[in-house]
């Protein structure tokens, strides 16, 4: 079992590497802008070669570490496996494609060079978690002989139902076709891919069982009486609406409570 504080800070040192790779980016796209009359096909292709060096580093950073947690999960759970490998950072045709798809908001008839680099922050982000996710995998299918298991695990305020769907399967004997099947991430997405052992397979606080009561309670079938998952992912995200809905709410106050609370400082100062 893993401790939720050792998953927490995994996770942390993993969404550091993301976040600073989107605070590079940013200051590339603005540092291009500073150059003056640029074409906004110049700002795109630029773009996809910095992020493609940007998610190779950090990328490589965030790989090493799930490497690392990786390899003290085996050893908690008292297995001998060989080192970790690390993933194959090499995502260059999908980041170029996640681009152009983003680049979208720069031709459209009313240009949105802010929506532009707000969608391309959160891809680099996107393929710097990647790539550990994509290490864990690789790993666990290599040691499926000894017990290997990998699960999808929401770790963000807010989870979607699509992911939340994944991660009511719990953890899975590792192999090419349920690596593949995991293999779906959105941008802003928070899910790791946490590797298991045997009877020690589990994160503190990961309740599979509570997402697959939400996932059957859903289900939605077709007339052929197949499961229609468009639809059960709707009836999901109906059901969650209300809680997301109060959650935010009360985020809302919180800050608002903030905002007066440093107004009345600075007034009595």
């Amino acid at each position: 079992m893993i401790p939720s504080q050792a998953f927490r800070e995994y996770g942390d040192a993993v969404a550091r590497q993301a976040e600073e790779a989107s605070a590079r980016l940013r200051t590339f796209m603005e540092a291009i802008e500073m150059l003056g009359d640029v074409s906004n096909e110049f700002l795109r292709n630029s773009v996809i070669d910095f992020m493609g060096a940007l998610v190779y580093r950090y990328g490589t950073v965030a790989a090493v570490l799930a490497a690392d947690f990786y390899n003290e999960t085996a050893a908690s759970a008292g297995v001998r496996v060989d080192d970790a490998l690390i993933a194959e950072v090499d995502y260059d045709a999908a980041v170029s494609g996640s681009v152009k798809y983003a680049a979208r908001r720069l031709f459209d008839q009313n240009p949105d060079t802010e929506a532009f680099k707000q969608a391309c922050m959160a891809v680099v982000s996107r393929f710097v978690k990647k790539a550990a996710n994509d290490t864990v995998s690789k790993n666990c299918v290599r040691d499926r002989r000894k017990g290997a298991r990998f699960a999808r695990v929401p770790s963000g305020t807010e989870t979607c139902a699509f992911c939340l769907m994944l991660a009511s399967r719990g953890f899975v004997y590792a192999s090419k076709d349920t690596a593949g099947e995991f293999d779906h991430f959105h941008d802003g997405c928070d899910c790791k891919i946490v590797a298991g052992f045997g009877d020690d397979a589990g994160v503190e606080g990961y309740e599979h069982g509570k997402y697959l009561e939400m996932y059957e309670d859903a289900l939605a079938y077709d007339a052929y009486g197949l499961v229609d998952l468009d639809e059960t992912l709707n009836s999901m995200r109906r059901s969650m609406y209300g809680t997301i809905k109060d959650r935010r709410n009360a985020r809302r106050r919180e800050l608002r409570a903030a905002r007066q609370a440093r107004g009345q400082d600075g007034e009595s100062s």
